[in-house]
């Protein structure tokens, strides 16, 4: 390629990391930074699905505060969902609580982390200050509680109280009803 830029280098970073080459994908950053290449949103997007290790995600982590990207919502709920998925729940709640200004999709990503990680207590009360502070919920966050509704011990009500926010269409979320449905019956 005679002429590379941002474009054409978070390409192949987004490449990579949607094959699961992600060691290849973190390589590819590191490559941009040392041409002097300043990655945007879409590049750190890309590049954290890659982070298969909490020290990746750090390095990741540190060069988006360098670059002034922390405050971009899709960057910030890339940074929760990596956190999360590395079993970091502590540190997606940080990001979370740096947020100056609310987005649904933020909201959307520390709601999916506590579920992921069965607390499904502390992901109703996050559904609950989402809508509390004027943000509707939408079939993400939706499913997101659902889930939470699965962990033994959270509020039976939940899924009523979901049903009622008016998107309930979609197999994913029938899926999820009907384990809440049949954890239920059980107890």
């Amino acid at each position: 390629m005679p002429e590379r830029n941002v474009v054409s280098w978070t390409t192949m970073v987004s490449a990579y990391s949607y094959a699961k080459l992600n060691d290849r994908a973190m390589k590819f950053l590191i490559f941009m930074l040392r041409v002097g290449v300043m990655p945007y949103m879409y590049t750190f997007s890309s590049v954290l699905r890659a982070c298969e290790r909490l020290c990746d995600l750090k390095q990741v982590h540190s060069s988006i505060l360098k670059v002034g990207l922390e405050s971009d919502v899709f960057v910030r709920s890339a940074l929760i969902d990596a956190y999360s998925k590395l079993g970091e729940l502590l540190e997606a709640v940080g990001v979370f609580r740096e947020m100056a200004t609310g987005d649904a999709v933020v909201w959307n990503s520390i709601i999916a982390a506590y579920a992921q990680h069965s607390d499904g207590d502390e992901a109703l009360e996050m559904y609950k200050s989402m809508r509390r502070a004027g943000f509707p919920a939408d079939q993400s966050t939706l499913t997101s509680v659902l889930r939470a509704c699965t962990v033994p011990n959270t509020p039976s009500d939940a899924g009523y109280r979901t049903g009622n926010a008016g998107v309930m269409d979609g197999t994913l979320v029938g899926n999820i009803l009907g384990r809440v449905w049949l954890r239920l019956s059980s107890i």
